[in-house]
């Protein structure tokens, strides 16, 4: 019987499946479709929308439909403070975890914005 040493398990890192281009063109998509979607149904939505869901139920919750561009903006900051700060550092894996986290943050803050939305609506 032959013997036919284990081979050496590849890294499946993250990074290698997934460019930094590939996250940041994500995340850039992510951002569009929020400024874009917000465009589109903010005519339809009504002139009180419930936002703050931490504070007490009531008026306190409501606010004008114009906060929720707060979302896509929140989005941008991270989005550009994450691209300031992987051009500060040298380290690789740095710069993974900040595009992955910032692609993560838009794509949820996608889905919040879509979730507000369409319990307003």
């Amino acid at each position: 019987m032959a013997y036919f040493p284990l081979r050496q398990v590849k890294k499946a890192a993250i990074w290698k499946t997934s460019p930094p281009w590939l996250l940041l063109t994500t995340s850039t998509i992510a951002l569009l479709f929020q400024i874009t979607y917000l465009l589109f149904v903010y005519s339809k939505l009504p002139p009180q929308i419930a936002l703050f869901y931490s504070l007490p139920w009531g008026n306190s919750q409501l606010t004008s439909p114009l906060f929720l561009f707060l979302l896509p903006a929140i989005t941008l900051l991270i989005l550009l403070a994450n691209w300031i700060l992987t051009h500060l550092t040298d380290d690789k894996f740095i710069h993974q975890l900040l595009w992955i986290t910032t692609c993560l943050i838009a794509c949820m803050a996608s889905y919040t914005l879509i979730r507000i939305i369409l319990v307003t609506i």
